[in-house]
């Protein structure tokens, strides 16, 4: 292996560190102590799994905010057009996510119901916006 190929495996496996320390503050620490999780916070977290490449590790997350956020079902979602597009930002650079950007892009566009499969709830995510088409 080169020296630049062994350097970007470990910057990967360090961000991938701390993607996993900040699921874990998003998903449990922050309801634990009682601060609010927003757009804002989901979305940075949701955007570090996409500027990566790891599109199927940001729909999981973004699933499991959902299923934490409300537990009726179906409902509308609790997140913002912003971070599905950071979901369908990742898969696009994954080279096969491509269904999978397809099947969240028409779960958006037709508002067709996600599943999560943990607790079967049945969400339904927000209309696509313009930077949605342009993904």
């Amino acid at each position: 292996k080169s020296k630049h190929s062994s350097n970007k495996n470990a910057t990967m496996a360090s961000a991938t560190e701390v993607l996993s320390r900040a699921r874990y503050i998003l998903l449990t620490h922050m309801p634990e102590v009682g601060i609010q999780t927003t757009n804002h916070t989901c979305n940075a977290v949701l955007s570090g799994y996409s500027a990566l490449g790891m599109g199927t590790e940001a729909e999981q997350l973004l699933l499991e905010i959902e299923t934490l956020l409300s537990q009726s079902s179906p409902r509308p979602s609790a997140l913002d057009t912003a971070c599905y597009n950071s979901v369908l930002h990742g898969y696009s650079r994954d080279k096969t996510g491509i269904k999978s950007a397809e099947r969240l892009f028409r779960a958006m566009k037709e508002q067709t119901p996600l599943h999560e499969g943990i607790h079967s709830t049945k969400i339904l995510p927000p209309m696509p916006d313009m930077i949605t088409y342009a993904s």
